[in-house]
């Protein structure tokens, strides 16, 4: 027995808003994912190609589940507080807590955009990185062609 302790991170917190609520999966967002990821649209930014298998989403969602036991990060659905649907993703991933850094990345339904839901949802999630965690950078990529 090596003496390893786990690493403990701290849940993924709800984070509500006006408009939009920042929630932790559930299981039964397996068919919005799918039609999140599966859209072409969505994916053209995207390092993967659009899913075209409902198996996929509930494969994404095991392995956000599972890769949280070993790395912190928060993914989070982005829903409406009108019916707690799933409408987007958002997440903070990459952490560094010796450079006080983390990354942050969304993605909205094509028929969410345009409504202001992803300045919502940042405002929320860089609230929750800057205070604890206590980051002080976030980092995103972005695409000039991706207006």
């Amino acid at each position: 027995m090596t003496g390893t302790t786990p690493k403990v991170f701290p849940p993924i917190p709800r984070l509500i808003g006006e408009r939009i609520t920042l929630r932790p999966y559930r299981d039964d967002d397996a068919d919005a994912l799918l039609a999140l990821y599966g859209d072409s649209v969505v994916t053209r930014w995207w390092s993967h190609e659009p899913w075209t298998q409902r198996q996929q989403a509930i494969e994404y969602l095991e392995r956000m589940r599972r890769d949280r036991v070993d790395s912190e990060f928060y993914p989070w659905a982005i829903a409406t507080n009108a019916d707690d649907a799933l409408i987007g993703t958002a997440a903070l991933f990459e952490i560094d807590r010796t450079h006080q850094r983390g990354m942050i990345g969304y993605a909205l339904s094509p028929g969410q955009q345009g409504r202001g839901y992803a300045p919502d949802a940042l405002r929320l999630l860089l609230a929750c990185a800057w205070n604890p965690p206590g980051l002080q950078r976030s980092e995103a990529s972005t695409r000039t062609a991706n207006t």
